[in-house]
C-alpha cells in the first residue's frame, strides 16, 4: 500500500524545523531567497516522497541530508544567529507547499510507473528464462543428432575440399 503524507504533516515539519533549517543554510548561501528555495524544494521532496520516518530523529536526519543536498554543500554550520524566518516568509513557504500538495505533488505517477516497468521487466525475464529452458531441454533431446549431422556435413565437405585441390 503506497502512503502519501497529509499536508497537516507538512505543515508541523515546517513550522518545526524552517527556522533551524534556515540558520544552517543561510551562512553557506548567504542569499536569502536562494536559501527559502533551497528549504521548499527540501519540503516539496518531503510531499513527493512520504518517507516513513520513525522518530523525530530520524526526520531530523532525512531533512539535513536533503538540505545538504539542495544547498550543494556538504557541511553546515549554524552559525547565523540574525534570527530565522518571518512569519510572513512562512506562511508564503506554506502556501505555496500547499498549493504543490494539492496540484502537482503527492501523486502516485512516479511510483505507477516504476511498478509497470518492473512488472515489464520480471514478464521478460520469464519469457526468456522459458525459452533458455525449452531450449536446453531441444538441445538434450534433438540437439545431439542435430550436431552429429552438422559435423558430418562439415567433414563431408573438408574431404570433398581436398579431393579437389591438387
Amino acid at each position: 500500500m503506497i502512503r502519501f503524507c497529509a499536508f497537516e504533516d507538512v505543515e508541523k515539519l515546517v513550522r518545526k524545523y524552517s527556522g533551524s533549517m534556515f540558520c544552517l543554510i543561510y551562512p553557506k548561501l548567504q542569499n536569502r531567497k536562494r536559501s527559502l528555495d533551497c528549504i521548499e524544494r527540501v519540503f516539496t521532496d518531503y510531499i513527493d516522497e512520504s518517507p516513513r520516518l520513525k522518530s523525530e530523529r530520524a526526520e531530523q536526519k532525512w531533512l539535513v541530508r536533503r538540505l545538504r543536498k539542495h544547498s550543494g554543500f556538504n557541511r553546515l554550520a549554524n552559525t547565523f544567529s540574525g534570527g530565522g524566518l518571518s512569519p510572513m516568509e512562512l506562511d508564503f513557504m506554506l502556501t505555496s507547499l500547499r498549493v504543490y500538495h494539492k496540484d502537482e505533488g503527492n501523486k502516485p505517477k512516479k511510483r505507477r510507473s516504476d511498478m509497470i516497468t518492473l512488472a515489464v521487466v520480471l514478464v521478460l525475464a520469464v519469457i526468456i528464462a522459458a525459452g533458455v529452458w525449452v531450449g536446453i531441454k531441444h538441445y538434450e533431446t534433438d540437439g545431439a543428432s542435430v550436431q552429429e549431422k552438422l559435423n558430418s556435413m562439415v567433414s563431408a565437405k573438408t574431404f570433398m575440399i581436398e579431393e579437389e585441390s591438387p
